[in-house]
């Protein structure tokens, strides 16, 4: 049964996709091969990284129209998001520069009040990953014209108490 429309071509490569098999009994998506070794845990060895990933994308921490493009804040949000997504898969180099753009983002669109509790915690995301990137061995610099000093020098950052 095929989930979604796609060119005929298309179609068989994409049938594991839409949960079909083949007559061996086997998935025909070429990404089951993979599935099993990925990693699961974005920060291994510090729950404060992960906390702060899951507290980001939170109802608590983001302002109600968040993920609305024309928000002020949607810029910041995919930064950050990007962010953990380069630390998952170890691209260091590249959560740097996220940090930068967000940390300039962040300088240049202040947060409304609704946005506050946002900015607060992502600063200190931010802060915690230059710490952590920094402990990690990785020869990675950072961009000190865009990121404020401050935040380069926070070292690790603490979570928040549970009430918000």
């Amino acid at each position: 049964m095929r989930l979604w429309w796609a060119p005929p071509a298309l179609g068989a490569l994409c049938a594991g996709v839409a949960g079909e098999t083949h007559a061996a009994g086997r998935s025909s998506s070429p990404l089951d091969a993979n599935m099993s070794s990925a990693k699961s845990d974005a920060s291994p060895g510090d729950p404060a990284l992960k906390w702060f990933q899951g507290a980001l994308n939170s109802e608590v921490y983001l302002p109600g129209e968040a993920y609305r493009r024309n928000t002020g804040v949607y810029p910041l949000i995919c930064y950050v998001n990007n962010i953990s997504a380069t630390l998952l898969s170890d691209r260091f180099d590249l959560a740097a520069l996220f940090v930068a753009r967000a940390a300039e983002h962040m300088a240049k669109v202040p947060a409304l009040d609704s946005e506050r509790l946002y900015y607060e915690l992502a600063s200190r995301y931010l802060s915690h990953v230059i710490h952590y990137i920094r402990n990690s061995g990785s020869a990675v610099k950072f961009d000190a014209d865009r990121i404020p000093t401050w935040m380069l020098n926070a070292g690790p950052q603490t979570v928040p108490d549970a009430g918000v």
